[in-house]
């Protein structure tokens, strides 16, 4: 059967892994259900470990696993080593101590899907979505304490966390292979929402200054180069919409095409 997830031997040590798109169910019609996941985690008692690089997928499959990992009787330590976009980001949330890899990244946006049907199914189907994306800001404001608000802005932005950003705004607790880099400014970190940059702590020396210091200048440089191609595709092209008196470019269709081919890639509700 070919899953998504990959325990370790029931013997060996308590991990997890969850390595690319996260899906219901395979390519080749098997069956990859809740109950078998939980089953599976069932055998691995204690604490465990779960490691992410996923690109994200089903967001009701990720909700499947962040349930069961929080429902689990032993510590469950995340560690982020490359990429936690989309769902991947939901079934990130469950973990009791969540640490990212220092060129690791983390990504939130709103639910999509794709719908078929007329005028009554198009609403019905954005009012699901509108659920879901209530559903993603409650999970996402409870862990990192940022409010709904905010993090209803940063998911219509799409925003992108590098390993110093995550970690300034809650979404990790800390970086992986540095004691020095768990010391997180106060202040929130950059993201494509946010556009600015942490501030060091107060009242701090030593270590954990230079780490903030260090933390602001790898959060500032990219944020720079994230914020110079965000400046280039709004100026290119764009025009107002005279339906919503909002703007949008002329590269929506193909973004929107490129958007049609990688959901039908994976599948389902993203």
């Amino acid at each position: 059967m070919n899953k998504f997830w990959n325990f370790g031997e029931p013997d060996g040590p308590n991990e997890l892994r969850l390595d690319g798109e996260i899906a219901s169910e395979s390519w080749w019609g098997d069956e990859v259900t809740p109950a078998i996941f939980r089953a599976e985690l069932m055998e691995h008692p204690g604490d465990i470990t779960v490691w992410i690089n996923s690109p994200g997928g089903d967001v009701f499959a990720a909700s499947s696993i962040y349930t069961a990992l929080k429902e689990h009787a032993g510590r469950v330590t995340v560690k982020i080593e490359a990429l936690a976009a989309s769902a991947a980001s939901i079934v990130a949330m469950a973990g009791d101590e969540i640490l990212i890899a220092p060129t690791a990244y983390m990504m939130i946006h709103r639910a999509a899907t794709i719908a078929l049907g007329d005028s009554d199914e198009m609403r019905a189907a954005a009012r699901t979505l509108d659920e879901v994306d209530g559903g993603i800001v409650n999970l996402y404001a409870m862990r990192t304490g940022q409010s709904a608000d905010k993090i209803e802005r940063m998911m219509k932005a799409t925003t992108w966390m590098n390993a110093a950003s995550a970690v300034a705004l809650g979404f990790a607790d800390g970086m992986l292979y540095s004691e020095d880099a768990k010391a997180q400014p106060e202040q929130e970190g950059t993201s494509t929402e946010s556009g600015g940059t942490p501030a060091g702590p107060a009242n701090s020396s030593g270590p954990r200054k230079a780490a903030a210091a260090r933390a602001a200048a790898v959060t500032f440089a990219a944020s720079a180069t994230a914020d110079a191609l965000i400046a280039r595709l709004k100026e290119a092209g764009r025009k107002p919409d005279p339906k919503n008196d909002q703007t949008h470019d002329d590269n929506a269709r193909e973004r929107f095409a490129l958007r049609m081919k990688l959901m039908q890639k994976m599948g389902g509700m993203k």
